[in-house]
This record gives structure tokens, sequence and C-alpha cells, in this order.
């Protein structure tokens, strides 16, 4: 019993400073990309209208324009199509990542995702397209970290 609670103690303590020192390590590694992240965005040019052909806004290559704030409805169809819940985590879906882990362990392949629209920002403009574990790590911190310098009105935009 007494080397059972060792190793739950040692896990207990050890994990957090762990956790905390890969975040660091990662978030410095990237600290310089962030302040230009999102003005500096390699975007294609779209007109953005309504369904009647109302002219709504413009996203160029690397600037944007909208006639007026960009429409609750666009917003809540991205969001409910991309990531559900983007409003209420922080960067990070952990129910999705629980979820995206059963189906793999279950099927033994990738059936579903478990990233959110701050972790595709994040893979899209710092990260590349391979698919590994390290990869996984250092796009979940700084989709933390994104959240944490941005607001989610910027992050949508």
């Amino acid at each position: 019993m007494k080397l059972f609670m060792k190793m739950i103690f040692t896990l207990c303590f050890f994990t957090p400073i762990f956790v905390i020192s890969v975040y660091l390590y990662v978030t410095a590694q990237y600290k310089n990309d962030f302040p230009p992240l999102l003005a500096t965005a390699n975007r294609k040019s779209i007109d953005i209208y309504t369904a009647d052909d109302i002219y709504v806004g413009h996203i160029g290559e690397r600037t944007q324009h909208f006639k007026h704030e960009v429409p609750e409805n666009i917003v809540k169809a991205v969001t409910l199509v991309e990531d559900k819940r983007f409003f209420q985590h922080f960067g990070v879906d952990p129910l999705a990542l629980v979820r995206a882990t059963k189906d793999l362990i279950l099927n033994q392949k990738i059936v579903s995702g478990g990233g959110t629209i701050s972790m595709q920002v994040v893979r899209g403009m710092l990260l590349n397209r391979e698919k590994s574990v390290n990869r996984k790590i250092k796009e979940i911190i700084l989709s933390i970290e994104l959240e944490r310098r941005y607001s989610k009105k910027e992050i949508l935009s």
C-alpha cells in the first residue's frame, strides 16, 4: 500500500510540473509568431453575399473588409458546423478529444476529429499538416495560447 501511495504522490507531483514545462517550451518556440498571426493570414480573396444577393463584405489576400459586423447567422453557422462548443472552451474541447480518442481506440483508425476552430487556425498558420502526436501536442498548446491572446471574435475573423 505504501508503494502505491508513493506512486500516486509522485504522479500527482510531477505530472503538473511536466505539463507546465512542455507548455512553456512550446509557447516560447512560437512566441514571435503570435502578434502578427491574425493580421497577416495568407487568405484567398472572397466576396461574401447573402442568399438574396446583398453584398456583406470582402476577405482578401491580406485584408478584410465588412460593410457591417459579420452577421450573427454566419458566426452561428460556422461554429455549428466546425465547433459547436467554440464559445464555451479555452481553445481545446476536452469532450471532443475524449470522443476522438475513444473512436480511435475502438476502430483502430481515425474516425472523428477532436479539433476546434482555434486548433484549425493554429494548424493552418503555424504548423504543418503532418499527422503525429508531436504536432497534435503543439497544436493543443498553441490553441490554448491563441485563445489567451485573442478574443473569440478576433479568432473567427
